[in-house]
């Protein structure tokens, strides 16, 4: 049975390099799709984490926005109060006025004068309360400004 034998018994060099290729194509893809695996773990991690300081970040800035608003109730509170007591100091001065008008005994006068020198130093000290208030208030503005 020798017609069943193949005439040609050496392995075809075209096919052999076809099969190379194939071989070397099943790897190549095998190593993309490792690859995507891994690219595609690295994105659900990088996504996960600006999920969590995104999150954190919106936190810190309504934290941010509670006290400044915060500050600004203080300082209009501060405000209304310097007010009140900038209006009572100055009905406090017209009653004295009108008390040295009506009053003309030395005794008196030296009253009056204290009364004076004590509201002066009241005013004085609201005034450096008020100054040094608000220079905290700037400072705070400052700092929530650079920490945004």
């Amino acid at each position: 049975m020798a017609f069943l034998r193949r005439k040609n018994q050496t392995p075809d060099p075209v096919l052999s390099a076809i099969d190379d290729l194939m071989a070397f194509s099943a790897q190549a893809l095998e190593v993309n799709r490792e690859e995507a695996r891994v690219s595609s773990e690295r994105l659900a991690m990088l996504e996960e984490l600006v999920a969590k300081y995104g999150a954190a970040l919106e936190a810190e800035k309504a934290a941010n926005s509670a006290t400044a608003d915060r500050l600004n109730l203080i300082e209009q509170r501060l405000v209304s109060m310097g007010n009140e007591l900038s209006h009572q100091l100055h009905e406090m001065g017209n009653e004295i006025e009108k008390l040295s008008q009506n009053t003309g005994d030395g005794a008196s006068a030296e009253v009056l004068d204290a009364l004076r020198t004590t509201q002066t130093k009241l005013a004085q000290e609201q005034a450096r309360y008020e100054i040094a208030f608000r220079q905290d208030l700037a400072a705070l503005a400052d700092q929530l400004r650079r920490s945004r």
